[in-house]
């Protein structure tokens, strides 16, 4: 896990003086006019986290140098790069407001390039690579975790749809092609984190299971100390989510059977703390996902609900028809997208270019809030036009480019 402390970068968008900023733990806004160098910067420090310089090829800056917080070495990683190396700078294209086009252009050649970098082909130029410091022992130098969401984050992340789209005979993006993309995309980042939802949840019953059956078993009875004392209601709840989850939801009969044998017998208290301690650990497992099914229907309006299933996200109307993920809007896309990758980052940075793509004004001023209520932890740092997006912001927060 990791995240950025401070960077230093110079010529970037064509500045003659060197850009640099110390870095907030938690909310980092960068607010400019087009052409100001704010897609520049975070492709920038996208590469340095990932380690791959090959995506700065026609990006405008002269040198960089980012200082990375890795938390799994506890220490600082210095990474460096000069392009100016080897010939390596070229006169770069000038950022543009992101129309349809352009991010067409920019999935293919994002799609293109990340393909050639998996699959180990040799660059037909030399490029100036990373250069990291620290060295550490029995490391290699290379990707960084973190999250990254470019302007044409709904298409980006699958390989099967990049394939089908870069052997594409016909060299074009359809809407078809594009809204199977989101779809399947979405999808499989969702099963993706639900799978280590689901892993915690396991892990809890195993763990759970394991102490009732070894107190079942020894026939001891523990200390009252060491006994949390758990009220009536919310025992008998506790239990019966407990069983129903294990596929026997009507064995526990009545409150008033319970109450009988909660009361009387120490060592079914005993168990009942155990599976307190269950559902205690499911519950913090879930609540993420429960959090996002609530903002998600605060936020969305009509006659349709997105439910989160294990493995999947349905978007059901009013008469419990499942449309598919493709008939969200384009603004709902978007705040489903940022919202899951923002469950994805843990503790890391996630890097967002325009954030406010198709949203309303309504939701831009919320979407910082509402992704800070599902991750507390990440570090995001934004590139926006939008002054609604760092309304609620302070001034320390914000980078004026």
């Amino acid at each position: 896990m990791s995240h950025i402390v401070e960077f230093s970068i110079s010529g970037l968008a064509g500045r003659k003086d060197v850009y640099s900023q110390v870095l907030d733990r938690h909310v980092n806004v960068f607010f400019g006019l087009n052409g100001s160098g704010k897609t520049s910067l975070l492709k920038i420090l996208h590469s340095a986290m990932s380690g791959e310089s090959r995506i700065l090829r026609n990006v405008p800056f002269s040198s960089a140098e980012v200082k990375i917080y890795s938390i799994t070495y506890d220490r600082i990683l210095t990474r460096t790069i000069d392009k100016q190396l080897a010939g390596a700078e070229k006169e770069a294209e000038p950022e543009s407001e992101a129309g349809v086009s352009d991010v067409m252009s920019s999935v293919q050649e994002y799609f293109a390039l990340t393909t050639a970098i998996r699959e180990g082909v040799p660059e037909t130029t030399r490029f100036p690579q990373w250069e990291e410091e620290p060295t550490i022992p029995d490391r290699t130098a290379g990707s960084l975790s973190h999250r990254y969401l470019p302007t044409s984050r709904l298409y980006l992340g699958l390989r099967t749809i990049e394939s089908q789209i870069i052997s594409s005979r016909l060299g074009v993006l359809s809407e078809e092609v594009l809204d199977r993309c989101f779809a399947e995309t979405l999808k499989h980042l969702w099963a993706n984190y639900y799978s280590d939802v689901l892993t915690a949840v396991r892990e809890a019953q195993e763990d759970g299971l394991a102490s009732i059956l070894k107190a079942v078993l020894s026939g001891r009875k523990q200390p009252k100390t060491s006994v949390q004392e758990i009220d009536l209601k919310t025992a008998y709840n506790r239990v019966t989510r407990f069983l129903a989850r294990q596929g026997s939801p009507g064995i526990l009969g009545s409150l008033e059977d319970f109450e009988k044998h909660y009361e009387e017998n120490e060592q079914l208290r005993s168990v009942v703390n155990d599976i307190d301690e269950i559902e205690r650990r499911i519950a913090d497992a879930t609540s993420p996902r429960d959090k996002l099914q609530s903002l998600i229907q605060e936020m969305f309006t009509g006659n349709k609900e997105v439910r989160f299933r294990d493995k999947s996200i349905d978007v059901i109307t009013y008469d419990d028809e499942n449309i598919g993920l493709s008939t969200l809007s384009s603004g709902e896309k978007h705040v489903l997208r940022i919202l899951i990758e923002s469950l994805l980052a843990d503790s890391n940075s996630i890097l967002i270019d325009e954030p406010e793509l198709s949203m309303h004004v309504d939701w831009q001023k919320n979407l910082i809030r509402t992704m800070r209520q599902l991750n507390s932890e990440a570090q995001f740092i934004l590139a926006t036009h939008s002054p609604e997006i760092m309304a609620d912001l302070s001034d320390d927060r914000i980078f004026r480019l």
